[in-house]
């Protein structure tokens, strides 16, 4: 039988998620219709072909045709049927209503001020009446001890009170909004302490919710024997996935690295456990008895659901665990099992299920990452011939993440927009000291079971934990030497869809030349790699000659950009400036622009330009020249000039100043300004500056101002 009939699978999976993925993009809903109209003619042109009435040879393809169309709109039906906002009964159709019930779906995120939970919204209504509904939201609760005891699955009352999700106002700020559309919820709730009320009743699923429990038992017994420091934090995220107190410099230094997959617990570490379990049971593999096989497969299943488990059974985890249950399913059959054909048979029956899971980053990675492993992993094992076990073991865990690294390196670069240059060093030791730590902080919660029933097994508990301890110490600071060596990443803020696309035929033909040795296939993988080092290097050039100034807003403030080809400069309020979020959006704007010399200066220190080294810039009091443009920054209590002025632009807060005095005094070409839009009469403001012809410009309402000369 030919590989194209072998592989069935993947000519359903491709149609059924392209259907899926124009029903995303273009927000169309389908009839029922079209799937009525089409189910019937598959069985016609299979009859027709049957008797001859059609031509197999010269007209087969027509059935090929009408089972692609039939898969893809199936795909397409499938997401508008499952879409929040085209049910009529969607919650926020009845926005008027004063009170909703909801359930949690997942267990509740803790922050400093807050907990955030993602829920199902059940029912709304008043005093005198409540209607079912449905939908998911964002739950922001003010964090008190009533919310402090939130579990998955609990009922809460809450004010209805939903509020859309905001769409991204500033270029190279993360999109929270789109992620959260890809998982289909779309508002969010703030409650405060008088606006909810737990209805202690929990409606959560009970396998998941001991899934949780077990999860959360397992982090307990990380900080109980770890300490809780941040080598158990990078432990609870490499071992059970729980990555809510993994600070952001370890994963800014994970993913510098290259080995950011370490941290969460997805279709590599899963495909790790097997390959490695699967290796050592080889001796039941090779006896002739059924039962013993049978027993293989039992153990290879039940550790890999067990590993699932302790888990909290996370999306990522269970799709990779679906997908390899298949796999040990097809591979005990005497004959031989296509391996990507059973991984496209777990994807379509996950998709087939759940839609949503196709937009999920972490459903592709995870299947891409086994994808790589299928196709890369043995011909990249048999480069090196090590007669060392030791380093044989370690070459074989390396194969299997450089595999894996192959199979998602299209996503990576599309999704995160950075090439680990070192990944291969950080993977030779950061690879097999993970999954050391991986099977270790296993033996960790056995133990930790034993000591229950054994007291004195305790301290042998305590010493291995420190132990772990020690050797995640050990991986940190790998990592740290290797993202801080010279030339460790390098930032591909330009690889458009257009690459995207491309990476993907290239990889294809990269495997056909490693598997068949075809060498022309490996002239067309070299002649992707050109054309896509035209494209990237042909934005590249566009954005490295870029000048511009960028005003935007944020919560905790202010940013001000100054750009000149790859030198910038950022000058923000200080309360942003200290916030976390600021460090992820630097990091953001680093990979996504040519700016390789980036300064970042107080705004409160405006006067102060002596530490600034470049001379584009300059200020004065509060007048900024940079590149030929002068504008200046107000403050609110000295708005006054000695001198009729003439400025491209001035900052100044549109609460606390007027548009006659600024326009007399500065007669700016643009007004660029913010204050508290609840205390500002916005549109009275707009008013006057069209009477006066000063461009106004707010930032919380019409989004970043940006200049480009």
């Amino acid at each position: 039988m030919s590989i194209s009939k072998e592989r069935i699978f993947i000519k359903l999976l491709f149609p059924f998620a392209a259907g899926i993925l124009c029903g995303y993009i273009t927000g169309i809903q389908i009839s029922s219709w079209i799937l009525i109209a089409l189910i019937p003619l598959l069985p016609a042109l299979h009859f027709l072909i049957n008797r001859k009435i059609l031509t197999a040879y010269t007209q087969g393809w027509l059935f090929g045709v009408a089972a692609f169309t039939l898969f893809f709109f199936s795909g397409w039906f499938s997401f508008s049927t499952t879409y929040d906002l085209n049910d009529e009964n969607h919650f926020i159709n009845f926005g008027k209503d004063e009170f909703a019930i909801v359930r949690l779906t997942e267990p509740p995120v803790f922050k400093e001020k807050f907990a955030r939970c993602i829920v199902e919204v059940s029912q709304t209504g008043s005093q005198k009446f409540i209607r079912s509904v449905s939908g998911n939201a964002v739950v922001y609760f003010s964090l008190n001890d009533t919310s402090r005891n939130f579990h998955y699955g609990d009922e809460i009352l809450i004010a209805n009170n939903p509020s859309p999700l905001d769409s991204v106002s500033n270029p190279y700020q993360y999109d929270y909004r789109g992620y959260l559309d890809k998982k289909n919820i779309h508002f969010t709730f703030f409650e405060k302490q008088n606006q909810f009320v737990p209805l202690n009743i929990n409606q959560g699923f009970s396998l998941l919710r001991f899934a949780y429990q077990m999860r959360d038992w397992c982090v307990g017994i990380i900080k109980k024997y770890v300490g809780e420091t941040k080598e158990s934090a990078v432990i609870a995220a490499l071992v059970v996935g729980y990555r809510d107190e993994v600070s952001p410099e370890i994963v800014q230094s994970f993913s510098s690295a290259g080995v950011v997959h370490i941290l969460a617990v997805s279709g590599m570490h899963v495909g790790i456990l097997y390959w490695l379990l699967d290796k050592i049971l080889v001796f039941l593999r090779m006896n002739k008895k059924k039962s013993l096989r049978l027993i293989k497969v039992f153990i290879l299943m039940g550790f890999i659901w067990f590993f699932a488990m302790i888990t909290g059974l996370s999306g990522s985890v269970v799709r990779a665990s679906a997908m390899l249950t298949l796999l040990i399913i097809g591979k005990n059959y005497g004959r031989h099992t296509d391996i990507i054909n059973l991984l496209c048979a777990s994807a379509f029956c996950i998709l087939a299920f759940d839609v949503f899971s196709f937009l999920d980053a972490g459903f592709q990675l995870s299947f891409f990452a086994l994808v790589g492993i299928a196709l890369f992993e043995r011909n990249i094992y048999w480069t090196f011939k090590l007669r060392n076990k030791f380093l044989h073991l370690c070459w074989s865990m390396c194969s299997v993440s450089i595999a894996a690294q192959l199979g998602v390196l299209p996503l990576t670069l599309f999704y995160f927009n950075q090439f680990p240059l070192m990944f291969l060093v950080a993977n030779i030791i950061g690879v097999p000291l993970s999954t050391g730590i991986l099977f270790g902080g296993v033996g960790l919660f056995a133990i930790s079971g034993v000591a229950n029933f054994y007291s004195p097994i305790s301290n042998i508990a305590w010493w291995y934990g420190k132990a772990l301890g020690f050797a995640t110490w050990l991986l940190d600071q790998f990592i740290n030497w290797v993202q801080h060596l010279p030339y460790a990443s390098l930032n591909m803020g330009h690889f458009n869809i257009a690459c995207f696309i491309l990476a993907f035929f290239g990889l294809y033909f990269l495997y056909e030349f490693l598997e068949w040795k075809i060498q022309r296939k490996l002239i067309y993988a070299l002649s992707v790699a050109l054309i896509i080092s035209f494209i990237y290097n042909y934005s590249n050039i566009k954005e490295m000659n870029r000048r511009e100034i960028m005003f935007l807003h944020f919560g905790k403030g202010n940013l001000y950009v100054f750009r000149e080809r790859n030198n910038s400069l950022m000058l923000g309020d200080s309360s942003l400036l200290s916030d976390g979020y600021f460090l992820q959006y630097t990091n953001s704007y680093l990979k996504k622009t040519c700016v390789n010399h980036l300064q970042i200066l107080p705004l409160e220190k405006i006067n102060d330009t002596s530490s600034v080294n470049w001379n584009h810039f300059h200020s004065r009091g509060k007048f900024i020249s940079f590149d030929g443009l002068h504008g200046a920054v107000l403050d609110q209590s000295d708005i006054s000039s000695d001198k009729k002025l003439k400025l491209d632009f001035v900052i100044a807060d549109a609460a606390s100043n007027k548009p006659d005095l600024i326009k007399e005094n500065y007669s700016p070409k643009v007004w660029v300004a913010d204050a508290d839009v609840k205390s500002l009469a916005l549109e009275e403001v707009k008013g006057i500056c069209a009477s006066l012809s000063l461009q106004f410009h707010f930032l919380p309402v019409d989004g970043a101002y940006i200049k480009q000369f």
